[in-house]
């Protein structure tokens, strides 16, 4: 078993189901060149921070609102085929993406179109780690929610 099946078998499950994008099988995977797994994955850490955010937040740039990917400006896998422009197009909205969400990047969009794993793989752990980060701070604020809760509710009943 590779060392890196476990973050790809964590990636392919926050991207979802497999009904709009193949699961990856590595980190040099020939679907990643055209980089919609990878804008997924972003629109998958972005949802979950939003999930968690306030419903009042009106700023649709940023990261926590429901169009965070516009998927106007992705270039679809079948017209990436054969294409680099176009995967190079993907690619760099998929750092700009990662960035929106204050990913630590190491890499280039050649990094992704030339499929070098090991930039990659720091890649989506930059992104695993924002969106660990996203998830303390959630189950942080709902801790604080329910002891405040409780506590408002002891002194009701004292």
């Amino acid at each position: 078993m590779s060392c890196h099946s476990k973050p790809v078998a964590a990636a392919s499950a926050a991207v979802g189901d497999g009904d709009t994008v193949t699961p990856i099988t590595s980190f040099s995977d020939k679907q990643l060149a055209d980089s919609i797994f990878i804008i997924q994955l972003t629109a998958a850490v972005a949802a979950a921070d939003s999930s968690s955010s306030s419903s009042d937040s009106s700023d649709t740039d940023s990261p926590l609102s429901s169009s965070f990917v516009n998927w106007s400006d992705v270039v679809p896998a079948k017209q990436c085929v054969g294409h680099r422009e176009h995967q190079l197009r993907n690619a760099s909205y998929a750092l700009s993406l990662s960035r929106k969400l204050n990913a630590t990047i190491f890499l280039l969009a050649e990094d992704i179109v030339e499929h070098r794993a090991r930039l990659i793989l720091t890649l989506f752990a930059s992104l695993m780690t924002v969106d660990l980060s996203l998830t303390t701070k959630r189950n942080k604020a709902m801790i604080e929610a329910a002891t405040a809760t409780a506590t408002a509710t002891a002194t009701a009943i004292n």
